[in-house]
């Protein structure tokens, strides 16, 4: 940043206040403190819900505040599971970046790039997060030990890890594990990182690994007073903990994180944890207090429109539903979900959850993923309609779609059904 000598329309005490108020404000978000992060900001920018007039600072100082504030709109509504804030979030940081680059201030503005792809990735839009970690990571690619290549390759891990592309993830964790273990001091961004590698370990079921990096994130956490990021390890460990049958842990760990995001009025963590409480309670075969935590997951991710958070969610009530035995519904609900991920996230996405589906679901021997899931919609449209007596709009009912829209997919996808039961096909009839 330019010294407070060079700054116009304003006092040489003015700018430096002025300076001050960017750096505190800096230090909140890396520390994830919304209420200070809050005051320090409301200082120069009075009406959140206003774009502030930032017209007598010099640009350097506007492209901060904007980036500040946009990122403030981004964890804020991030934390209040309401998704018309990241939209507003995308803008003010999208500017921001526009006045760092005509300034030709290259690293203030990629690291806005990253902030950028924080927004994205909270609103579901996980496909342009990719894109625009790929330029930011493709900028540094021959300075990787640049701190804003490490906190775009920390954020691609989260990427990668929702893609499930673990080949890849790999080779990330294996390129800034030195930089990132031996040489980087800040605890803000090594509690980001272990907690990501602790993520991708515990998937893998490198469970120890995993257990380090949750530890070693929490303690980087309290360091800083990151209590937020504290909160989300502790989620962490709770799923690390039922994965490995330490369901009274994993509880445990619940409850202090519960804690810990309704002291902070956090509904975007809250969910999440929610959605980790019924995974813990699947696990231990408690499917009504399952289904229960995760209807409040699903009620919250819905009301912040976080649609790779919604589909992930309703994917675990699937999995209930299916351990239940109520086949109906679970195809009802994958029938929602892959509506919303087509619409909103991505074809990839789609993909993603017909694998997962056709792997636990149906078996089919010599069947590919996609031809197993079509097995699967098929039988279950077979047996709401023999249960129904043959009544397409019973079986809709059933099913919890349109008649118009089951008669639809019968026509299209399982035309041999009418012949097997016979039942008229209905469509383009009266």
């Amino acid at each position: 940043m330019k010294s407070p000598d060079s700054l116009s329309n304003f006092s040489k005490e003015t700018s430096i206040d002025v300076l001050e108020i960017i750096d505190t404000a800096k230090d909140a978000e890396r520390r994830r403190d919304m209420q200070v992060f809050k005051s320090i900001l409301k200082s120069i920018w009075t009406d959140f819900e206003t774009e502030p007039d930032l017209s007598r600072f010099e640009p350097e100082i506007k492209a901060w505040i904007l980036r500040l504030g946009g990122m403030y709109l981004c964890l804020y509504g991030q934390a209040k599971g309401e998704n018309s804030y990241q939209e507003r979030a995308k803008n003010l940081i999208s500017k921001s970046i526009s006045i760092f680059e005509d300034e030709s201030l290259v690293d203030e503005a990629y690291e806005a790039k990253v902030m950028l792809s924080t927004a994205y990735f909270f609103a579901g839009q996980v496909e342009e997060t990719g894109i625009i970690l790929e330029e930011v990571l493709s900028r540094y690619c021959n300075n990787e030990l640049h701190p804003v290549y490490l906190l775009a390759q920390t954020n691609n891990i989260g990427v990668l890890n929702w893609k499930k592309d673990y080949q890849q993830i790999a080779k990330v964790l294996d390129s800034i594990k030195i930089p990132m273990e031996e040489v980087c001091d800040d605890a803000s961004l090594l509690a980001q990182y272990h907690n990501q590698a602790g993520l991708v370990c515990s998937t893998l079921g490198k469970y120890l690994e995993a257990a380090t990096h949750y530890e070693k994130a929490i303690i980087n956490g309290e360091k800083v007073g990151r209590v937020r990021g504290v909160g989300i390890s502790l989620n962490n460990l709770a799923y690390l903990n039922s994965s490995r049958n330490k369901n009274k842990e994993a509880n445990e760990n619940i409850v202090k994180a519960l804690k810990i995001f309704e002291e902070l009025d956090d509904a975007g963590w809250i969910a999440i944890v929610l959605d980790t409480k019924a995974l813990v309670h699947l696990r231990e075969n408690k499917l009504d207090l399952a289904l229960e935590s995760i209807e409040k997951a699903i009620g919250l991710f819905k009301k912040g429109e976080r649609y790779s958070a919604l589909t992930d969610a309703l994917w675990v009530k699937i999995c209930i539903l299916l351990r239940a035995d109520k086949k109906e519904q679970a195809f009802s609900v994958y029938s929602k979900l892959s509506e919303i991920a087509l619409s909103e996230i991505g074809q990839y996405a789609v993909t993603k959850y017909s694998k997962q589906l056709a792997e636990i679901v149906y078996s089919i021997k010599d069947l590919g993923f996609h031809e197993e899931v079509r097995a699967f919609k098929r039988e279950i449209l077979k047996e709401s309609l023999v249960s129904s007596n043959l009544d397409t709009k019973r079986a809709s009912k059933k099913l919890k779609i349109d008649e118009d829209k089951l008669l639809n997919i019968l026509d299209k996808q399982f035309p041999s059904i009418y012949d097997e039961i016979g039942v008229r096909n209905k469509s383009g009839h009266e």
